[in-house]
């Protein structure tokens, strides 16, 4: 009894093709798709109806029966086959009865062992009957030389036997396919694909006139597309994937050949293997090759006769310069990419830089390429020219964006104060402070000419940060800095200065108590009682944090305004410990009725909303806190260190938190 019925496929491919150097296309390749998806979704159909998975199963059925109790049946010759085909031999199978010996309890009765032969041979017959059912399906559907009809020799092209017979012949219609229905267009195309397989089929049928076996499978009509391919494509190379096992080890290798080469390759291998299969008389064997040579040969004859004809022009006009110089050069860059070969490519890519350095697809695949070899000299190089692309049309936001993508990978990496003022120019013309501080603060120390930090404490004395202050103090370390440098600075610090004394607030929550001046570090605790306002962060900017106070109002805090900030965590029995951010708005050593104080917790917010490059929501919190100690220059309590999370100090609950935190003992 076979398990599988006896069909001949069309589309034994044994390479496996995975790129084509030439893959522009000028549309959406739907027709291509949907046969895919019109094939695939047959056979999950086929799939859920005739598995044989349904047959072996009823089998392993059937065997379970016999082999637990019930030896002494006589064995359905079904049964017997399927026992050999599973490689079990007759001598084993008198091994395994003898090694049962002492289960077997052959009923007395007659009738009670006709019952139990019976139930065995149903389940075989079973099993039987799902095959047959299966090898009828094909019988329908498949086309058959000796009984053919015309609608079998176009539904067989849509059917395929398995899993791996299916899926070689679409790895080759994707890779195939879309280009030479970009060159055919969306009528032809689907037309040349039918009569392809068609006339592959039919000469199929010639061969076999008197062929009993169905023939199903796409590959007849997929010959067709790769002769087609052949006279269209023939310069292009194809990426190969080689994958096996060898001492223990997986290797794996990509490498490429030319169209000109393999596509001949296969056509003569299937020549000489149809002719073999002639001598053998077996009808093709299991794989139908002359219905691959005739196919293949007529996508050749089709193809050269609509180019020298000139008909393939009015089928889709050819574009003009599909591929320019860049493009070409890109192209060789990802082909050397594909084989592996890193160091060809990267020279490609520096090439292509050199000759366009404002091409922006070579410069993102010279960035790629050296973040994958991790490139530091490389990643700098290319970061540096994508700034001043970006620069150059007016993307400041996105050169802020890629140079400290540039500094995740090489943190110490300069791209010179020159890009860095322009930058933070753009920037700050866009209302972007936020993002102009950042940039600051991140090259100062960078940056060793005493003439651009004052120009940029400059741009930071506009902007009315405090960045400013640390720009000043780093041009004064400087052993280059003029006394006319350090009088410059001196103005900007007195400007910047006034620029920052506080400005007070309107609306949300009372803000009119009078600012009682700076709060010294160390000092004496006078807090009668807390009013607290739970609060959510909505925004951050370069001069105030925006809240969503007590979910109705929304308030714009600027950070000099924070007097105080405390950081605790409140670790309940089974509880989930909850992180707090207290910013009080009122100096702790004030003498007033209440102190008003905005409490962000880590049970309704998560910082990464506000601060999407944090890896995580504790380091997001943790860097809320410490740009808030910052830009607020407030007092930090109980420690600047606590707060930071060195370690976080706790509380078993609110009450001990406030009362430990903010009162006196």
């Amino acid at each position: 009894m076979r398990k599988d019925p006896i069909v001949k496929r069309m589309g034994a491919m044994f390479l496996l093709p995975i790129g084509i150097e030439d893959n522009k296309l000028r549309s959406v390749p739907y027709v291509t798709f949907g046969i895919m998806a019109l094939c695939t979704l047959i056979f999950a159909v086929q799939s859920q109806r005739f598995s044989s998975g349904q047959v072996a199963g009823r089998l392993n059925e059937a065997l379970d029966y016999y082999a637990r109790r019930h030896f002494y049946l006589e064995m359905p010759a079904e049964l017997e086959e399927y026992l050999q085909d599973s490689g079990v031999d007759e001598r084993m199978h008198e091994r395994m009865v003898a090694a049962r010996t002492d289960l077997l309890k052959k009923p007395e009765n007659e009738a009670d062992i006709e019952a139990e032969q019976a139930h065995l041979e149903s389940l075989v017959a079973d099993a039987d009957d799902s095959a047959k059912a299966k090898n009828q399906y094909f019988l329908d559907w498949g086309y058959i030389p000796s009984s053919a009809s015309f609608s079998s020799i176009i539904t067989c092209l849509f059917i395929h036997v398995g899993f791996l017979h299916l899926f070689g012949n679409m790895l080759y219609l994707y890779l195939s396919g879309p280009l030479i229905e970009d060159r055919l267009g969306k009528v032809a195309y689907p037309i040349f694909y039918l009569f392809g397989g068609i006339f592959a089929t039919a000469m199929f049928g010639v061969h076999y006139p008197q062929g009993e076996i169905p023939l199903v499978g796409a590959s007849g009509a997929l010959a067709a597309v790769m002769g087609a391919f052949m006279i269209k494509f023939w310069r292009s190379r194809i990426c190969f994937l080689f994958f096996g096992f060898f001492a223990f080890r997986i290797i794996h290798k990509t490498f490429e050949m030319p169209a000109w080469f393999v596509l001949p390759f296969w056509f003569l291998t299937n020549l000489l293997m149809a002719k073999l299969m002639d001598t053998t008389g077996s009808e093709g064997g299991g794989v139908a090759y002359w219905a691959h040579v005739w196919g293949f040969v007529f996508g050749m004859v089709i193809a050269l006769f609509l180019q020298f004809t000139g008909l393939e022009n009015h089928l889709y006009p050819p574009e003009t310069d599909l591929t320019c110089e860049e493009e070409k050069l890109e192209q060789e860059a990802l082909r050397y990419e594909r084989i592996s070969n890193f160091q060809k490519a990267m020279d490609t890519w520096k090439k292509g830089v050199r000759e366009f350095p404002n091409d922006l697809n070579i410069l993102q695949g010279y960035m790629r390429l050296a973040r994958t070899r991790r490139s530091n000299n490389d990643i700098v190089q290319a970061g540096v020219k994508l700034v001043r692309l970006d620069i150059q049309t007016g993307e400041f936001k996105m050169a802020f964006i890629r140079w400290n993508e540039v500094l995740v990978d090489v943190p110490e990496a300069n791209m010179g104060a020159g890009l860095v003022i322009k930058i933070v120019d753009g920037l700050i013309a866009e209302s972007l402070y936020l993002e102009a501080s950042e940039a600051l603060e991140k090259n100062i120390d960078k940056v060793k000419n005493p003439d651009q930090l004052i120009r940029m404490t400059e741009q930071a004395v506009k902007m009315k940060d405090k960045v400013g202050l640390a720009l000043i103090a780093a041009a004064q370390q400087l052993p280059g800095c003029t006394p006319a440098n350090r009088a410059s600075l001196e103005e900007l610090r007195a400007s910047l200065e006034r620029a920052l004394k506080p400005q007070g607030l309107a609306g949300g929550i009372d803000l009119s108590t009078p600012d009682e001046g700076s709060v010294p570090q160390t000092l004496e605790k006078v807090v009668h009682s807390l009013k607290v306002f739970p609060v959510r962060p909505q925004k951050l900017d370069a001069r105030a944090i925006q809240v969503l106070i007590g979910g109705k109002k929304t308030n714009r805090i600027p950070y000099d305004r924070i007097k105080v900030i405390g950081v605790g965590v409140i670790r309940k029995p089974d509880s989930k410990p909850e992180l707090l951010i207290d910013l009080m708005l009122d100096p702790i050593q004030s003498v007033q009725a209440e102190h008003r104080i905005l409490r962000i917790s880590s049970s309704n917010i998560d910082c990464r909303a506000l601060l999407p490059k944090a890896p995580d929501a504790k380091m997001a919190f943790v860097q809320l806190v410490g740009g808030l100690i910052r830009m607020s220059g407030a007092v930090v309590l109980p420690t600047k260190d606590a707060a930071l999370g060195k370690p976080y100090a706790t509380y078993n609950s609110l009450r001990a938190f406030e009362r430990e935190t903010y009162f006196d003992a």
